[in-house]
């Protein structure tokens, strides 16, 4: 397959844009000083370094399975963003009623587990960065090209683990009231976002033309 420079800057911006709104590296941010606001300097370090990772090799893992992939074993793309926007609308909901602290610190050992659920999955590694990563991965049959996209994504979850690695001065700027309040503003983003993302997977199911050509027949009929 042929392809110039200008096809390959394309995808670069194309690719890092793309994942940059859905990664959302200042949602991640703001998330991850709010949950980590007791947590000492080592165990913010090991949080971020552990969450940015689980989230980047879940990612990857499900872009290199791809579309043919999940229907080898009866899944399709549109059942995955279905639950991909169920989970993150648990998740989102519950931090816009202040839930979502309190239950995780609940947790034996929350402080580690926090870097898996929800950072990493699904606050980092969300439903719209894997759809999108799995749809530009294999919308293109050259390996130079996948690897723009895997590339690109791989930046994004660097800039996360970046902004991370600042969060104690970033924390220093930020007061905690503020940070009370973005981080329930980012919580009805992300459930607008996953109810968005619920219905697209129903749209993309078809479900919707079958029940509308259905109950067309059956008004054909009724006259």
């Amino acid at each position: 397959m042929y392809f110039n420079a200008i096809d390959i800057y394309s995808l670069i911006f194309l690719s890092f844009i793309t994942f940059f709104s859905t990664v959302s590296p200042i949602n991640c941010l703001i998330i991850y000083l709010n949950l980590t606001d007791e947590f000492t300097k080592e165990e913010r370090k090991y949080v971020a370094t552990k969450s940015v990772l689980i989230a980047a090799i879940i990612t990857i893992v499900f872009t290199l399975i791809g579309p043919s992939g999940f229907k080898l074993i009866g899944i399709e793309i549109y059942s995955v963003k279905i639950a991909g926007g169920i989970v993150l609308a648990v998740v989102a909901v519950g931090m816009v009623f202040g839930g979502n602290k309190q239950i995780t610190k609940a947790q034996v050992g929350y402080k580690k587990n926090i870097a898996v659920v929800p950072l990493a999955l699904p606050i980092i590694s969300n439903p719209p960065t894997i759809v999108s990563s799995i749809i530009l991965f294999a919308e293109y049959n050259n390996l130079i090209l996948k690897g723009i996209v895997i590339l690109m994504l791989i930046l994004n979850f660097a800039l996360v683990y970046l902004l991370f690695s600042m969060s104690d001065l970033l924390a220093k700027v930020l007061k905690k009231s503020v940070l009370n309040v973005l981080f329930i503003l980012t919580g009805i983003l992300l459930t607008a976002l996953s109810v968005q993302f619920i219905v697209t997977g129903i749209k993309d199911s078809g479900v919707l033309q079958k029940f509308s050509y259905n109950t067309n027949n059956q008004n054909k009929k009724g006259k």
